[in-house]
């Protein structure tokens, strides 16, 4: 799993050197978005704890658990693709990488929308305005690894 974090991370860091590359832009986001969804398990997390989501097997406790569950998941699949993007670009591999993101982007999307439901569910949606970005699920006080 560190392999994972390293190409994670060496994939962020490639793309961060030429932002308007529109498929290195695309690999950003996806990791801004994945960044946000590690912020919302964290703080959702915490606020499901406090109120005993993690201390019965009941379905209403058992459908946040499967949301954060499936954030992390999500996340972890985003991180992957961009990853995937990196490295066929890194062989030059273009129109493929292409391809691919468009297809991984649909996961994205799907990631962005969940983040927003989990994060209106667990934490409100005062803490939703003030936190996360309305146009891409990104946060503004977002975290990188």
């Amino acid at each position: 799993m560190d392999a994972f974090w390293t190409d994670a991370a060496r994939a962020l860091r490639w793309a961060a050197e030429d932002p308007s590359d529109p498929l290195k832009a695309v690999l950003l986001r996806w990791e801004r978005l994945a960044a946000t969804a590690d912020r919302v398990v964290e703080a959702g997390a915490r606020a499901a704890r406090e109120r005993g989501a993690f201390s019965s097997s009941l379905m209403g406790c058992r459908e946040v658990q499967e949301s954060l569950a499936g954030l992390v998941a999500r996340a972890g699949l985003v991180r992957l693709g961009a990853c995937r993007l990196c490295r066929l670009l890194e062989r030059g591999e273009r129109d493929r990488a292409l391809l691919e993101s468009e297809r991984l982007d649909v996961r994205a999307g799907e990631l962005a929308e969940e983040v927003r439901a989990v994060a209106s569910a667990l934490l409100g949606e005062p803490w939703v305005r003030t936190t996360l970005d309305a146009d891409d699920g990104s946060s503004a006080d977002e975290r990188t690894r």
